[in-house]
């Protein structure tokens, strides 16, 4: 490696691994109250000031047009890492760094064209191209999204669930093991093939993967399955349900309620599915998909008789819980989200100016991961715990459900 390559490599390392220290050292650290507010403000300021020198430096050496470089610099204007967000200069960038043969840049101008909103057809084969281009280059980023188009029919395929299948076992096999859990998804959801995807969702139940409690207890809970298992069944799901992500312990709630009422390969369990049910009644927003499902099979089983309390009293029955704002953000080209729920209370001190933080979970790709949200002034700055996606957008930006 030349000297001039090493300058390129230094100035990107250090550009991320002053990104990294401050995801996966100072942020937890802050989560865990270890911080003032003053001290986290001059933590922040430094990290900043530091993270702009080394942005600097990158543009320093853009006429270079090193790939690396320039995906860099890309990303960096696209999030306002160490500079003034510029979504315009960032992308780009990315096409620059994409036509000099940067596969991860491919696979943002593939997304890019996707998701823009006024997607032509011109546009979606513009888009499969990159795409195909970076995953047979051997970037994991694109056989992931291959591998995604085949399964939403994007790009101009035709949707093939198989062929979907073979690029996100591609994934895996080049080194995304991360992606297993998404892969068994989509075995099992996609393909109906719970034999193929239940190994692995248990290897990965073992290494504590939250995302794949919900799954197996679907897989044994069907009772029409010959791996029907109720005690499995139920342990899968209170796993599920005793996690910190609401939505998904709702998920499981249904269906736990649905086990106990279907009255197939065992006798019906009405206390506990009512319990099940008024669980999801109280923990779902209003108008919510778990909320609307609830009630509904509360009404079924009212014709039964048989969820009412002795003294008859069905007032309380599929009582609308006070409702909560749901807030939802995203990033990375549209692709990776993140949702809160709050009180409209506390929605109303945030726009006030107020002060808060809550935690909740972002999803890119198929993965699930732990998000910090931080409000202030009237502003928004979200952070995960293996990167930084700094929102640091006015809420006005953000979107109610």
């Amino acid at each position: 490696m030349d000297g001039c390559s090493k300058s390129f490599m230094k100035a990107i390392d250090d550009f991320y691994k002053c990104k990294k220290n401050f995801s996966n050292e100072l942020i937890p650290r802050h989560n865990k109250g270890e911080f003032t507010l003053e001290e986290w403000k001059r933590l922040t300021d430094s990290y900043k000031l530091e993270l702009s020198g080394y942005a600097n430096e990158l543009i320093r050496l853009r006429s270079s047009n090193d790939p690396e470089v320039l995906y860099t610099l890309g990303e960096a204007f696209i999030y306002g890492w160490g500079v003034e967000k510029d979504r315009y200069l960032g992308n780009l960038y990315m096409a620059i760094a994409a036509n000099a043969g940067h596969t991860k840049a491919m696979v943002w101008i593939g997304r890019k064209l996707i998701n823009s909103g006024e997607t032509t057809i011109a546009g979606e084969t513009e888009a499969l191209s990159w795409v195909q281009r970076a995953a047979t280059a051997g970037c994991t980023s694109g056989m992931f999204e291959l591998g995604f188009m085949y399964r939403e029919g994007r790009g101009g395929l035709t949707r093939d669930y198989t062929k979907a299948a073979e690029w996100f076992e591609k994934e895996v096999e080049a080194g995304r093991k991360d992606s297993r859990v998404f892969l068994a998804k989509h075995y099992y959801y996609y393909l109906g093939d719970p034999d193929k995807a239940l190994p692995i969702l248990l290897e990965e139940a073992a290494n504590e993967k939250s995302d794949t409690y919900l799954p197996l207890g679907q897989i044994y809970s069907d009772t029409s399955s010959p791996l029907f298992n109720y005690d499995k069944a139920v342990y899968w799901f209170e796993r599920m349900i005793s996690g910190k992500c609401e939505g998904s312990a709702n998920s499981a709630r249904l269906e736990m309620a649905k086990l106990h009422l279907s009255g197939e390969r065992r006798p019906k369990d009405l206390k506990t599915a009512k319990e099940c049910l008024e669980q999801v009644v109280l923990n779902s927003a209003q108008k919510s998909y778990y909320l609307r499902e609830a009630q509904k099979l509360l009404k079924k089983t009212e014709k039964e008789n048989s969820l009412t309390d002795p003294s008859g009293d069905q007032s309380s029955l599929g009582k609308i819980p006070p409702p909560k704002v749901t807030i939802r953000a995203l990033w990375g080209n549209d692709a990776a989200q993140g949702t809160i729920k709050i009180s409209p209370r506390q929605w109303k001190r945030i726009q006030a100016g107020e002060e808060f933080q809550k935690q909740g979970w972002g999803y890119y790709e198929g993965q699930r991961f732990s998000v910090s949200w931080y409000f202030n002034n009237r502003k928004v700055t979200i952070y995960a715990d293996d990167q930084e996606c700094i929102i640091d957008d006015p809420i006005e930006n953000l979107y109610l459900d």
